[in-house]
Formats: structure tokens, C-alpha cells, sequence
């Protein structure tokens, strides 16, 4: 029993001198890690501003125990453009900042003016100074309030998810110019001048395949002048609005040049990424309606138009 206790007795005083010179220990170092994308909208010199203990003192040679880990992940975590920020202190006193930060997916225009980013998870990202970013553009966004509601989040997260696809698939990044948001996605292309709507960010994979299969079969056949919108909105077809035939003429063999070598481009560029590809398109050629009215009142994701007839329009931008 007297041992019993002198061994219990030797290990509380080992533990509180421990904690003692732990408590007394000073800070060696601070190593900041960023990790998530290669962008770097959070650079080290920024974090290093964040952490400066109460603004008053450098880490560096101030105990550790005075040093609130808490309160720095709390003001870096305050920055919009980290994503979650860890600290600790390793056995060497070494303060270690790991800080994950946001992938912007997509860049948008207000009417207002007002211009932001916006991340995979629908987060608005304010812009940053000397960091071009190449990514989707989005126009007519009417998400101007500063405070959002249920359904601002939710066109925010729409957008999060088509401005992804479009950059895991280099060929619709190249071929999409920027998309305008108008009860639905209304994308321009680089090539040709008809307007490709697509509707909400259901059944993507579908979507894009009956568009390229009508790019690739359908416009060598009718040209590039024939329709002012291509419709995707609709299961398996392509519904087409026709051209008004005052409008100006396309350069039909330019086109398909430009059309091949982004197809090419695109296909060169998946070998070298690691993306979720779409299935090959094997749709039989989509149908083809232009008289009919592309004007539904909110069509419902994968249903079939009316079957109302209406002379086909030119859509003007």
C-alpha cells in the first residue's frame, strides 16, 4: 500500500510539473497550411494579420496557454473566403494554422451592377483584387439583397451546380459563353447565335448530350442559320424557334471549324482531368419543332411541351 501510494504520489507531481512547464512554454513558431484549391484567395500574409493575439502582440514568444486557439479560429473563420480553419500546438510549440479554403464555381452580374462569386455550396464570395479567376459568367442575376431568402439560396445553389458542370466539362466551358438567368438558364454559345435554354439544373447530363448530338447531326443538315432558340427543357428532344429571316447571315464553314476544334479541344483537356464525364450520347437525333411555342407557363423538368402549335418566333435578346 505504501508503495502503492508513493508511485500515485510521483505520478501527480510529474503530471502538474508537466503541466506546469507546458502552462510556461512559449510559442516557437506559426506554420500556416492552405489547402482546397489552387486559386489562393486566402494568402499567408492575410492569416498572418489574423493572428496576431488581441492585435497587440506577435505569437511568436508569448505562452501558449495565454494563447486562446478558439478565438483565432474564430477570426479567421470570420473571412469569407475560408471554408474551416483548425489550430493546435504540436510538441514542439509549433502553432499550426490549417485552413481550407472556397472554390468559387461561378462569377455573377447583377442588374443592378453588382458583381460576386459564389462557391459549390451556393455561398456568395465577395470579389478580390489581383486574383482573376476564369469561370462561368452569369447575367441578369436578381440576387441583389443582401440578405437572402429560401428561394434566393436556392436559385444561389442552381447556379453553384451548373457553373460546376460547366467547368468539369471543358468543351460546354469553352462553347458557353455566359449564361443569363431568366426564369431558367438561358445559355449563350461562342459559336452560332442561338440561345440554348435548359430550364432548372435537372437531368444536366441529358441535357447537354441532346445539344451536342444536335450540334453534331442536326446543324451539318439545316445550317446554323435556321433557329434563333434551342430548347433542351424537354425529355429526349430539341424543340428550335426559327430564325427570323431578316437576320444576319452565319458563316456556316467557320462554324463548324470552330465547332470541331472545341470538341477536340474539349476531349484532349478530359484526358488530362479527373471529372464525373457524361455518359456518351447515344439519343437517337432529337426531334425537331419549330412551330411550336416555347412559352409554357413553368414547364416541369423532363415533361413534353404543349401540343398547342404556334408560328415559330425570333427571340430577341
Amino acid at each position: 500500500m505504501g508503495v502503492w501510494i508513493l508511485v500515485t504520489a510521483g505520478c501527480a507531481t510529474l503530471l502538474i510539473a508537466a503541466i506546469r512547464r507546458q502552462n510556461h512554454a512559449l510559442c516557437t513558431s506559426v506554420r500556416i497550411v492552405i489547402g482546397g484549391v489552387d486559386r489562393r484567395m486566402v494568402d499567408s500574409a492575410e492569416l498572418e494579420s489574423l493572428l496576431t493575439d488581441q492585435h497587440t502582440r506577435e505569437l511568436v514568444g508569448t505562452p501558449s496557454a495565454s494563447i486562446s486557439i478558439r478565438r483565432l479560429e474564430k477570426r479567421i473563420g470570420a473571412n469569407p473566403w475560408v471554408k474551416r480553419a483548425d489550430l493546435f500546438f504540436d510538441s514542439k510549440q509549433v502553432l499550426w494554422v490549417k485552413v481550407t479554403e472556397r472554390e468559387p464555381v461561378a462569377r455573377l452580374f447583377t442588374d443592378n451592377g453588382a458583381s460576386f462569386y459564389v462557391d459549390a455550396e451556393g455561398t456568395r464570395l465577395p470579389l478580390k483584387d489581383f486574383y482573376p479567376v476564369q469561370l462561368p459568367i452569369f447575367t441578369s442575376c436578381p440576387l441583389d439583397r443582401r440578405t437572402w431568402t429560401k428561394g434566393d439560396t436556392a436559385l444561389a445553389r442552381q447556379v453553384a451546380v451548373l457553373g460546376a458542370y460547366l467547368q468539369a466539362h471543358p468543351f460546354w466551358m469553352d462553347m458557353v459563353q455566359q449564361v443569363d438567368i431568366n426564369k431558367g438558364f438561358d445559355l449563350v454559345p461562342a459559336i452560332g447565335s442561338s440561345v440554348l435554354k435548359i430550364g432548372d439544373t435537372s437531368a444536366l447530363d441529358g441535357k447537354f448530350n441532346r445539344l451536342l448530338v444536335f450540334y453534331q447531326k442536326v446543324i451539318p443538315r439545316v445550317g446554323w442559320n435556321k433557329y434563333a432558340v434551342l430548347d433542351a427543357r424537354y425529355a429526349g428532344q430539341i424543340v428550335g424557334v426559327k430564325r427570323d429571316a431578316r437576320s444576319a447571315p452565319i458563316d456556316s464553314a467557320r462554324a463548324e471549324a470552330l465547332l470541331k476544334a472545341l470538341i477536340a479541344e474539349g476531349r484532349m483537356a478530359m484526358q488530362d482531368t479527373v471529372v464525373r464525364s457524361a455518359p456518351v450520347a447515344r439519343d437517337p437525333v432529337p426531334d425537331i419543332d419549330s412551330t411550336r411555342s416555347l412559352e409554357p407557363s413553368d414547364p416541369e423538368p423532363g415533361t413534353a411541351p404543349p401540343a398547342s402549335h404556334a408560328p415559330g418566333k425570333h427571340k430577341h435578346r
